[in-house]
């Protein structure tokens, strides 16, 4: 007699209903036996696989997970909409307040936008109105004053170790009839490790926007060779040289309106714009617009490949227009025309002197000798819709369609499931090189070896709904959904 557990039970009977409602009409010399063992067969329970949940009955502080981080003492943070959780590998911490140094009182976290690790192992959290350090033994609050309903968006540690932290606020007026707009503003400030520089009259603005702009006001921070910092903004770019600030506005480049900065291999300085590109050549500016071959207006963002050729996104008002190869200033303009794709290009990877172009409608490849070409049924891709592209450490390329997985092999792809319609969410490779996808009604796949697994509130997971995945110091897989978290152990 066959034994089944409550899980494999469930998933088998619900395999048979599918089967039964897509019309499969059964031979009268049928053995309902068979389709038993086929089904176990095709859902052999991972015996070394043990799935954890965490709900808040359990003690997540939301089911609004808002940032996840894994630090470098393997500790997992999980930031939600009410408060922080920690795990440490044998204990969860959940954190909704922390005492205030000055009063003795407990301030309450409310939403967690941001979670950053420094180089001494700081942990930084931000949320509405308030910074806090914690240095693995107790919290430290850092409050600002002088600002009403701010938020620390970004922080960046340069070489010194200092850590720098855009503040930004926002202000929706769009419902307003008089106004129908929003103000944007931001700040920033700097931590030494002993106190805090404000740069209020230095780096600092506001202004309105519209419900199709990103409400982001500092859009890049980086440090150059030299050690200088440079932070792009809706209001310009700003340098500082250690000692004084130098603002850059539409009178040197472009546009004040910078999307985006870019230092490249040879340690020019490159500037997305809302009207065209500017780089920073023998500490002067050169700028790229359309009158020097981009397609496209808005120049949204810059990417460089290993040969150190700069290519740039562009869009056409809202829509977009291609990409752009730069190379020795001058610039090639790669249209839908010209790469195939009509959709919007989200991603390009770098594949052994080749280019690959990755939009939702397709895939494209810029071969060496400087052609386009799209891939199709001949070279093992009939699908048309896609969800997502990645390399992984082994330098493999995978990619998501709506119907399955694929896998490129020497320039054909090769398909690694079966056609079905799944709404894929996201897609990840652990350092063993497992594929995990986490899909919408139908719960976390997972890849190995030429095997299939899938877990879904059948077999233990505690949603279907997978939204994020992320693999911590251990190995243990996490599953982020709309009703928790589970850790999946793999022994």
């Amino acid at each position: 007699m066959i034994y089944l557990n409550p899980f494999s039970r469930t998933f088998i009977f619900e395999k048979f209903n599918q089967l039964f409602q897509r019309g499969i009409r059964w031979r009268r010399n049928f053995n309902f036996s068979s389709l038993l063992l086929v089904l176990m067969l095709s859902h052999q329970t991972d015996v070394n696989v043990q799935i954890t949940n965490f709900t808040k009955n359990d003690g997540l502080t939301s089911l609004i997970v808002t940032c996840t981080y894994v630090d470098s003492k393997g500790i997992v943070w999980i930031g939600t909409n009410n408060g922080l959780n920690a795990y440490t590998g044998s204990k969860w911490y959940s954190i909704t307040s922390i005492e205030d140094k000055k009063t003795g009182k407990p301030e309450s976290l409310g939403r967690i936008e941001t979670i950053f690790e420094d180089s001494q192992q700081n942990i930084w959290v931000s949320v509405m109105n308030k910074i806090y350090l914690y240095n693995g033994n107790f919290w430290t609050g850092f409050a600002e004053t002088e600002i009403e309903d701010y938020v620390a968006k970004d922080f960046f540690e340069d070489r010194r170790g200092w850590i720098w932290v855009t503040l930004e606020h926002f202000k929706d007026f769009s419902n307003v009839p008089e106004i129908k707009f929003s103000l944007l503003g931001g700040a920033l400030q700097m931590y030494d490790g002993l106190r805090w520089f404000k740069f209020y009259e230095d780096v600092a603005g506001t202004l309105g926007i519209d419900k199709t702009e990103t409400p982001k006001y500092f859009t890049s921070i980086l440090q150059d060779q030299s050690g200088n910092i440079w932070l792009s903004s809706l209001k310009g770019i700003y340098m500082f040289d250690g000692i004084d600030w130098v603002n850059y506005d539409e009178k040197d480049i472009v546009s004040e309106k910078v999307l985006k900065l870019l230092l490249d291999q040879e340690g020019t300085l490159w500037a997305a714009t809302e009207y065209g590109i500017s780089y920073l050549k023998d500490d002067k500016w050169v700028d790229l617009t359309r009158k020097e071959g981009l397609c496209g207006v808005n120049v949204y963002d810059l990417k460089e490949d290993p040969d150190g050729r700069i290519w740039a996104y562009t869009k056409r008002n809202i829509r977009f227009a291609g990409i752009n190869l730069i190379e020795n200033g001058k610039c090639i303009p790669f249209d839908k025309h010209k790469t195939g794709l009509k959709g919007t290009i989200e991603q390009l990877i770098w594949n052994k002197g080749e280019i690959i172009a990755f939009a939702n409608d397709g895939v494209a490849v810029f071969d060496s000798l400087g052609n386009w070409k799209q891939y199709g049924k001949n070279e093992g891709l009939p699908d048309t819709k896609f969800y997502s592209i990645l390399k992984d450490r082994w330098q493999n390329i995978w990619l998501v369609s709506d119907k399955s997985l694929y896998k490129l092999n020497n320039g054909v792809w090769e398909q690694l499931k079966e056609q079905e319609e799944w709404n894929v969410l996201t897609m990840m490779v652990d350092k063993k090189g497992t594929v995990w996808i986490g899909t919408e009604k139908m719960g976390l796949f997972k890849f190995q070896n030429g095997s299939w697994r899938n877990y879904s509130i059948a077999n233990g997971l505690v949603d279907r709904q997978v939204s994020e995945i992320f693999e911590d110091k251990n190995g243990n897989i996490w599953v982020i959904s709309k009703k928790g978290v589970s850790k999946i152990a793999i022994e």
